[in-house]
């Protein structure tokens, strides 16, 4: 078993090396939080380094997301993962060195009582741009075919570089960053509600001339306490081209990004 920066690889299989002045590992087995994490270990008066190379093939999200701190319930599905961790430096600061990158493809699941896609619906619903049913995030869950994520690891900071949510009901793209040490995030989404693009195409004249048959994707801005943040609704001109594209290669037809008319109390959403 080994422990670090609050967290417990368990078991571990590692043949070390010995000397005056440094131990080295080489990891060949490690399990932490149904993840494997070979890799390599140096320790040194004072200092540390580790290399790990983090590989999981189908854990459950719904175990594997609370054993890393986040909250219980938030999240069903089975995943795969993989991605490149290194950090150097004294023993109470190696977790500010960390860097890395990550790869996430879940598939099947359910997202549950995260507050920000919450208020996100909130708003969709305020705007009537969602006609039917909105999934209730605490009784029955967001359903997704898949989510795929792509970013990087910086010290106390998970960088989203992508994080892409097929559901039933709609398409999911979103980046920005989460702060660990300061427990926020900032995030900014595109939503694009595929059950009511019909309708808002056939019944408005207005948005049917101006989209002429393209579907629409609404943007978001995510930011602040990381389980109770803001929302707000933002102008297209908000959104980069990155995140733009990101939403038209997965839908692989024209989109257009609008701004709903949403009230301004209901627009800037407490926390």
């Amino acid at each position: 078993q080994i422990r670090f920066s609050g967290f417990t690889w368990e078991p571990v299989i590692a043949d070390f090396r010995f000397s005056p002045k440094e131990i080295n590992a080489s990891i060949t087995e490690a399990d932490l939080c149904g993840i494997q994490t070979p890799g390599t270990l140096s320790i040194k008066p004072g200092t540390m380094q580790i290399n790990l190379n983090p590989v999981g093939k189908s854990i459950k999200l719904e175990t594997a997301f609370p054993c890393f701190g986040v909250k219980r319930g938030l999240i069903h599905g089975d995943a795969d993962v993989n991605g490149i961790i290194s950090a150097e430096g004294p023993f109470n600061a190696l977790r500010q060195s960390i860097e890395g990158n990550y790869k996430l493809y879940a598939t099947d699941g359910r997202i549950y009582r995260f507050g920000g896609l919450a208020k996100v619906f909130a708003l969709l619903n305020i705007t009537e741009i969602f006609r039917g049913k909105l999934p209730d995030l605490v009784e029955e869950g967001f359903a997704y075919t898949s989510i795929e994520a792509a970013g990087q690891f910086e010290g106390h900071k998970i960088i989203i570089n992508s994080v892409v949510i097929d559901g039933a009901s709609m398409e999911i793209v979103f980046q920005g960053e989460i702060d660990h040490k300061r427990n926020t995030l900032d995030l900014t989404l595109l939503v694009a509600p595929l059950k009511t693009v019909d309708f808002i195409i056939k019944q408005t004249p207005l948005v049917n001339d101006i989209l002429g048959g393209t579907l629409v994707s609404i943007p978001f801005n995510i930011r602040g306490d990381l389980w109770n943040p803001k929302v707000t609704a933002l102008p297209p001109s908000a959104v980069g081209a990155g995140l733009f594209g990101i939403m038209k290669n997965i839908l692989k037809l024209p989109v257009t990004i609008i701004q709903p008319l949403i009230p301004k109390a209901e627009n800037d959403t407490p926390n």
